[in-house]
């Protein structure tokens, strides 16, 4: 089994908490959606055995800096969820089980979904209990990659939080004009971009050991929360390595742990 007892995320970083402004999500923002629509690639397959590849040489790369394990071993395997269809039904796109230290993911994930959704759940095995920092890991995997599909995915992953914190921090007018600088081929399905369910297996979710639903916390208070951290460290981690591409993600991490 897992021993998941560590030091919280600053702690382990010793980045600083940068708070929220407007201006600073707003910089955020229009950096994000940059480097997502010149990521934008069509992915009509994916190459799991270099997912594989890829992310765990990322963690290896991240490791010390970003306060997360290194890989135990250099091809985390990886199991397809039994019950697939009724799986999908309800949304869950992958489990961890720390009891026996493997991860299952959703056999009908598309290939746009596959890097993002392995990334997450490796970050799990690799000590990580919060649904936000998972999904904070498989960004910063995911977009260092070298592989285009990879790159896209990561950034993807992340739209349907990104929009959904736009929506609530900014006017009506600000967000109707991010929304518009989404390229074409990312807003045919709307539902996709602000609900995260253009299909019931595009809610993106998770279950822990119990079968809790973790993500289904999202809509309360603590769910909101979680998504908002996720926001505030990414923020965090653009001021420790400063201005570029960088620049966005203590805001990315908080996009999932402290609203």
């Amino acid at each position: 089994g897992l021993n998941y007892s560590q030091k919280n995320f600053y702690e382990r970083t010793r980045i600083p908490y940068t708070a929220y402004t407007p201006e600073n999500f707003r910089s955020f923002t229009d950096g994000y959606i940059e480097n997502l629509n010149s990521s934008y690639t069509g992915i009509t397959s994916i190459d799991k055995e270099l997912v594989c590849r890829e992310s765990v040489q990322a963690y290896n790369q991240i490791g010390d800096s970003l306060g997360v394990h290194r890989p135990f071993h250099q091809s985390p395997r990886v199991k397809t969820m039994l019950f697939t269809p009724l799986i999908s039904m309800v949304g869950v796109t992958g489990s961890m089980a720390p009891f026996f230290c493997e991860f299952t993911l959703n056999g009908d994930l598309l290939p746009s979904q596959y890097p993002a959704t392995y990334a997450h759940e490796l970050a799990h095995l690799l000590g990580i209990t919060s649904e936000a920092e998972a999904n904070f890991y498989a960004y910063q995997v995911c977009t260092r990659s070298q592989a285009k599909d990879i790159r896209f995915s990561g950034y993807l992953s992340v739209l349907p939080h990104v929009l959904g914190n736009a929506r609530r921090l900014m006017d009506e007018e600000e967000y109707a004009q991010l929304y518009r600088s989404i390229r074409p081929e990312m807003v045919v399905d709307r539902s996709h971009l602000e609900d995260s369910l253009p299909a019931s297996l595009f809610k993106v979710c998770d279950l822990n050991d119990d079968g809790e639903d973790l993500h289904q916390v999202d809509q309360a208070n603590d769910g909101d929360k979680d998504r908002h951290l996720h926001h505030e460290r990414a923020g965090c981690h653009e001021t420790a390595e400063g201005q570029g591409t960088r620049v966005s993600h203590e805001h990315l991490r908080r996009i999932y742990v402290e609203q």
